[in-house]
């Protein structure tokens, strides 16, 4: 499956999941980067999924 990423100045990149995190590795994505996730229809910020990872407090 393929996700969008919003790059610099509007350009879209297609990317699978394991491109977006070689991309976030390499520092051309961050956590601000605007994605879209296979058959979603709003961008989010990059760094929401990751904070749906972490941990919840009691």
């Amino acid at each position: 499956m393929r996700w969008y990423a919003m790059l610099e100045k509007g350009h879209i990149e297609s990317m699978t999941a394991d491109e977006l995190a070689a991309a976030y590795d390499r520092g051309i994505v961050n956590d601000d980067t605007p994605v879209l996730q296979p058959d979603a229809k709003q961008w989010v910020r990059l760094g929401y999924f990751a904070e749906l990872d972490e941990p919840r407090e009691s």
